[in-house]
C-alpha cells in the first residue's frame, strides 16, 4: 500500500494528524492507538478500568453510521469502557486524552447507566457519537472541539447550544452563580444583606451566560461563513463537513477570508508541507482540481 492510499485509510479511520504532530510523531501515534485497542490493560502501570466493562462492537453501528455521515470517519480504534469513576454528576460520559512516551492516547468512559441506554436526557448511541469526535480530534487542541461535537447530537437544542460551555469547570462556576443566586432570593426576606448578594450574583450570571452565548455565536458565525467559502470549491456539503473538522480555529479563521482561489492556492502550498493537508488534499481536493482550475 502506498503512503496516500494509507492516509486515505487513515483518513476514513479518524486518524487526523494535529497541527502540530510531525510525520514521526504522527505515525508512531497511529501504531500506539492500534496496539492500544487490542490491549489497553499494558498501557496502564494502574489500569483504572476493567476490561468486562468494555464497550464491545455492537454498540457502535449507529454511531459509525452518523459518524461517516458527518465527518466522514469511522474510528475503529476506539477504547471505551463503562464507570463513574470522577465523573461530574453533569457527565454521561468523557474523553480522557493522555500522554504516553509523548504521544498522545484516548479513553473514553462512559456512566454505567448507558448500558441501559439512558443518562438523563441523553442515550448512548449520540454520546459516543460526541466522545468519538473528541477522539478523532485527540490530537488538537481548539476552542471549537465542543462545537464540532455536539454538531452531532439528535436534539436540534443541543446542535445550538451544547458547545456554550468548554469544559467542565465552565459549567460548575456557571451552578455556583446560579446557586447562590437562587440561595439568596430565597432566604433575602430573612436576611436583608442577601438582596445585595441576589443582585451581585443574579447579574453575574446572565453575564455570564451572556458571555457564552456570545463566544458560541462567534465561533458559528465564522464556521459558517468558512463553510460557505469552502463549499465553492468541494461543492458537496459533506465534505465541506469534512474538511473543516480537520481544521485548526486558525484556519478555519483564514478561510473566512480567502476567496475560492486563494483556498485553492493555500491547500496546494500545506500538501507539500503538511501531511495533515496532503490527507484532507487526497480525500476532498484531488477530484475536484480540474473543475477548478
Amino acid at each position: 500500500m502506498s503512503t496516500d492510499e494509507k492516509l486515505l485509510s487513515y483518513n476514513q479511520r479518524g486518524l487526523i494528524p494535529g497541527p502540530n504532530e510531525t510525520n514521526e510523531q504522527y505515525y508512531q501515534r497511529v501504531d500506539f492507538c492500534e496496539k492500544f485497542f487490542l490491549d489497553p490493560a499494558s498501557f496502564f502501570s494502574d489500569c483504572s478500568f476493567s476490561l468486562k466493562d468494555r464497550v464491545v462492537r455492537q454498540d457502535l453501528d449507529w454511531v459509525y453510521a452518523k459518524l461517516l455521515k458527518t465527518y466522514d470517519i469511522a474510528p475503529d480504534y476506539l477504547v471505551a469502557f463503562y464507570s463513574d469513576k470522577d465523573l461530574y454528576f453533569f457527565q454521561g460520559a468523557c474523553t480522557w486524552v493522555f500522554d504516553y512516551k509523548k504521544h498522545s492516547l484516548a479513553v473514553v468512559q462512559l456512566r454505567k447507566k448507558l448500558k441501559k441506554k439512558k443518562y438523563f436526557f441523553y442515550d448512548r448511541e449520540e454520546i459516543l457519537t460526541h466522545e468519538m469526535a473528541h477522539l478523532a480530534r485527540m490530537a488538537f487542541d481548539e476552542k471549537s472541539e465542543e462545537m464540532f461535537a455536539y454538531l452531532l447530537s439528535s436534539s436540534v437544542f443541543r446542535r445550538a447550544f451544547g458547545a456554550l460551555v468548554h469544559d467542565e469547570k465552565e459549567v460548575i462556576f456557571f451552578f455556583i452563580l446560579f446557586f447562590v443566586s437562587i440561595f439568596s432570593f430565597v432566604f433575602s426576606s430573612y436576611f436583608s444583606f442577601l438582596t445585595s448578594v441576589f443582585n451581585i450574583f443574579s447579574f453575574a450570571t446572565f453575564g455570564y451566560l451572556s458571555l457564552g452565548l456570545y463566544r458560541l455565536f462567534k465561533q458559528k458565525r465564522v464556521l459558517k461563513k468558512a463553510a460557505h467559502k469552502l463549499l465553492k470549491v468541494v461543492k458537496f456539503q459533506r465534505s465541506v463537513r469534512a474538511v473543516l473538522f480537520r481544521m485548526s480555529d486558525k484556519e478555519i479563521l483564514q478561510f473566512t477570508k480567502m476567496s475560492p482561489q486563494q483556498i485553492v492556492e493555500f491547500v496546494h502550498k500545506q500538501k507539500t508541507q503538511s501531511l495533515r493537508w496532503r490527507m484532507i488534499f487526497l480525500a476532498y481536493f484531488s477530484k475536484v482540481e480540474n473543475k477548478i482550475n
